[in-house]
């Protein structure tokens, strides 16, 4: 039997590939989310409320190996110092944290500096650790941009901006070989992005080709985003964050190659352009009539 492992974080775009790489290998896993909907099914589940102390207790009891995805909020670092202090009552003996790609303490924007201190609290909790590094997932497109694809409009604020994308099934694969050999990439950071960076414009003309229909990208400015469906229901916090992930885009801060997934994987990540022959498949249904319209 391999390590006892929980994943904390089971439910997000990562965490669920992740699950079904390590249900087939010969360990005692636990997925947790804070919705058991979202787990994938032939896997023990745990529903948790990362900000109840004694419920993390509960959760981390036995568990060696941790793998953590919180999802962004204003509790992220609070969060992290309760689950911090279960696995140390526990004899937790390494985690593996998803951070974001140039997370640092010291960076300009939000979107990373959050993540470089939340960083920088796990790394002086004196447990072993790594940090996975990964660019913006190739699923977030669907994920944030559903339906403004749908409807066959992209409007952001990030002018010529360029990501290198990487696909979450990539991370999960470079995350369960990590959590299966732990030790060996103690203190390791690990940046991870696709093989080329791609402009909006770029990316979204490659889903249109693929979806067979017209779908555009719309440079918009920051005021205007704001009042966009995907903000409306944000704290003031969190727009704050997304509005700084679109200025690192933009400022470029987001476009550069990393080789760490080549050369601990021995292949390299999976295209952009093939996600988009994937991803085309579910856009190329027609979107609904904009009943809108007639009002």
């Amino acid at each position: 039997m391999g390590h006892r492992m929980i994943l904390i974080g089971a439910g997000s775009t990562i965490g669920r590939p992740l699950v079904d790489v390590l249900k087939k290998e010969d360990i005692e896993l636990t997925a947790a989310s804070r919705s058991l909907r979202r787990l994938p099914e032939g896997v023990k589940g745990l529903q948790l409320d990362y900000n109840n102390p004694q419920m993390m207790e509960l959760a981390l009891k036995d568990k060696e190996v941790l793998f953590l995805k919180l999802p962004i909020s204003t509790d992220f670092h609070a969060q992290t110092l309760n689950i911090l202090k279960a696995a140390k009552l526990n004899g937790v003996r390494f985690i593996l944290g998803m951070s974001v790609l140039g997370a640092s303490a010291h960076s300009p924007y939000m979107y990373q500096r959050v993540y470089g201190e939340w960083e920088e609290i796990l790394a002086e909790s004196k447990m072993r650790y790594c940090f996975i590094r990964p660019n913006i997932l190739m699923q977030s497109l669907d994920n944030w941009y559903h339906d403004e694809l749908q409807a066959g409009t992209v409007y952001l604020p990030e002018g010529e901006g360029r990501v290198s994308f990487i696909d979450a099934r990539d991370v999960a694969d470079l995350a369960a070989k990590i959590l299966m050999h732990p030790m060996i990439f103690h203190r390791q950071v690990l940046e991870v992005t696709g093989q080329r960076a791609f402009s909006n414009a770029e990316a979204v003309s490659f889903l249109s080709f693929h979806a067979s229909r017209r779908i555009e990208f719309v440079p918009v400015t920051e005021a205007m985003a704001l009042k966009s469906p995907n903000m409306r229901d944000l704290s003031i916090w969190e727009r704050e964050f997304v509005l700084s992930r679109h200025q690192a885009v933009k400022s470029g801060q987001l476009s550069w190659i990393s080789g760490h997934y080549e050369k601990i994987m021995g292949r390299p990540p999976r295209r952009f352009e093939d996600f988009c022959a994937e991803m085309g498949e579910q856009l190329k249904s027609p979107p609904p009539p904009d009943k809108s319209a007639d009002l």
